[in-house]
């Protein structure tokens, strides 16, 4: 019944934190490369069709050559402007998460609505009251890809926009995505393993959910 009441929680405060983040992310006072975002993934949809095109039709000799040459001048660069342009959009997310499940959560007894609605509260593992380390601590290993992603990661490739070298960027663009996916993993396992109590980011911020009945 508790993981049931914990993915419920969590998908409606996801919702909460992206309806704002989104919000915010879309006025363009507030975001400078809203426009440009929009047009660099536009441009990099039409690259992908060109890159199709690219695979069907290229001379099996020469496949390896031309794709590479391909992804290398094209598609590459496309994707690092479009994480300089994306950029805003996932501080804005990081803001309003860490505000809501950090701050809010702390000064209301370990709840979000969306804990408060379903019952749930955030302690220590000892069942002590937690600390705002420790809700920032669990903030940053939280998170899903079917939003923006693991927190960490999502940090992580906010500080990736700012490299110019095509090799690094690609290594740890992948590389990151790859813990992320590892994490979400681990997230799924602990929560069934535990029964709704402690998932991996209670795990290392030293936290567990309980009932508040």
């Amino acid at each position: 019944m508790k993981i049931k009441k914990r993915i419920g929680a969590f998908l409606l405060d996801m919702f909460i934190v992206m309806l704002i983040s989104v919000t915010l992310a879309n006025l363009s006072y507030l975001n400078p490369y809203k426009d440009k975002y929009t047009e660099a993934s536009s441009n990099y949809i039409d690259l992908l069709d060109e890159y199709d095109e690219l695979i069907k039709n290229t001379n099996p000799k020469e496949y390896v050559n031309e794709v590479f040459n391909f992804a290398n001048k094209k598609l590459v660069p496309q994707l690092m402007i479009i994480e300089k342009y994306n950029a805003f959009n996932s501080l804005w997310y990081i803001i309003i998460f860490i505000l809501y499940n950090v701050l809010f959560a702390y000064f209301n007894d370990g709840q979000t609505l969306g804990k408060k609605i379903f019952k749930l509260r955030v302690v220590k593992k000892d069942g002590e009251k937690a600390s705002i380390w420790n809700f920032l601590v669990r903030s940053l290993f939280n998170g899903s890809t079917f939003f923006f992603g693991i927190n960490l990661v999502v940090i992580i490739r906010i500080l990736l926009s700012i490299l110019s070298n095509k090799l690094l960027f690609l290594i740890l663009f992948y590389g990151v995505e790859s813990l992320s996916l590892l994490l979400e993993i681990s997230l799924l396992v602990t929560l069934f393993v535990s029964k709704g109590s402690r998932i991996t980011s209670d795990y290392i911020a030293k936290t567990k959910v309980i009932d508040a009945n």
